[in-house]
């Protein structure tokens, strides 16, 4: 869904002109909404999640469980290993694969559920300094451009999904079980984010951009580019 996001700045974010100074070369992320369990029960649920302490990471994870009124700590990916595993918490949600397996969680961990589609996902935008973009020469930045954007987005997709599909193996070696999330769960979860999708619509608003617009686009791309595979 990568692409989805790309065409959704180009096409309605990109005037109100958020990162004044820099050069947007291209927009991506990555999806995933996944709860994972350090105990022998999974989390399918929202009332799985409330007699826990979870960890998560700062942003809309951490928000969501504000949202839902769980009890959680939220810090950098980095430091997750240290309250996995010294039991300060027993749940955690807001990292990939591959941060599991990259941060020595995966031992600690017992069940993943994965939410269809992803509840959240973590953004990421490539940019130049304005000044150093106008040095190069009109030539340079087309050649750049053409290997932006979409191009660029689709390539770390591509990267991401093998290192996700290499992780995913390591961690069902070592016993970790993969459920996907009920729809009511999903729902659930969908309900609890809306004031965060209405103060994102505020702010657009705030910012010149017809929000709503924004979002209905987005999502209409997004079921296009996971039609397409992309």
């Amino acid at each position: 869904a990568t692409t989805a996001l790309q065409r959704t700045y180009d096409t309605y974010l990109a005037a109100a002109d958020e990162f004044a100074g820099v050069e947007v070369l291209s927009t991506f992320h990555l999806n995933y909404g996944t709860f994972c369990s350090l105990t022998d029960e999974p989390i399918l649920s929202v009332a799985d999640i409330a007699g826990r302490r979870m960890w998560a990471l700062p942003g809309t994870p951490a928000r969501l469980l504000e949202q839902l009124g769980i009890s959680f700590v939220a810090g950098p990916a980095v430091g997750i290993h240290e309250y996995v595993s010294r039991n300060v918490v027993d749940g955690f949600v807001g990292i990939n694969y591959d941060s599991i397996t990259g941060f020595n969680v995966g031992p600690y961990t017992r069940s993943c559920t994965l939410t269809s589609p992803d509840v959240f996902s973590v953004t990421f935008i490539m940019f130049l300094n304005s000044r150093v973009w106008n040095s190069i020469s009109p030539a340079d930045q087309e050649a750049i451009r053409a290997l932006s954007g979409e191009a660029f987005g689709l390539q770390v997709a591509e990267a991401v999904d093998r290192t996700e599909a290499t992780a995913r193996a390591e961690l069902e070696a070592l016993g970790v079980t993969f459920t996907q999330a009920s729809p009511e769960f999903v729902a659930e979860l969908v309900a609890a984010g809306q004031p965060l999708v209405d103060e994102w619509l505020a702010s657009a608003a705030a910012a010149g951009v017809d929000g709503q617009a924004a979002l209905d686009y987005y999502q209409s791309e997004m079921r296009a580019a996971l039609t397409r595979g992309q």
